[in-house]
C-alpha cells in the first residue's frame, strides 16, 4: 500500500489508462515511467468538447453565453483565416 491508504496497483493503473485515453504522454526514468499531461487546460477542454457526445450541445451553449468582447477574440482568427484562402 502507497501512504496506506491506496494499493501500488492502484496508483499504477490510473496513469496508464490515462495514457491510453492520449490525456498523458509518458517517458522512461531509469526503471520506471514519468508521466505528464498531453495538454494544458484549455487544449484538453477543447478536446473534450470535440470529442463529446454533445458537441453540438455543448458549442451552442458557449456561444450563447459569449461576450462581446469574447465574440471579437473568436472572430479575429476565423477572419484571418478567410482572409488567407
Amino acid at each position: 500500500m502507497v501512504g496506506g491508504s491506496l494499493a501500488r496497483t492502484t496508483v499504477a493503473t490510473t496513469p496508464s489508462h490515462l495514457y491510453e485515453k492520449a490525456a498523458l504522454t509518458r517517458s522512461r526514468s531509469g526503471r520506471g515511467l514519468v508521466y505528464t499531461p498531453a495538454e494544458d487546460t484549455s487544449g484538453l477542454t477543447a478536446r473534450r468538447t470535440r470529442e463529446g457526445r454533445d458537441h453540438e450541445a455543448v458549442l451552442g451553449r458557449f456561444v450563447s453565453q459569449v461576450s462581446a468582447e469574447d465574440e471579437r477574440l473568436l472572430r479575429a482568427p476565423l477572419d484571418e483565416e478567410g482572409d488567407a484562402t
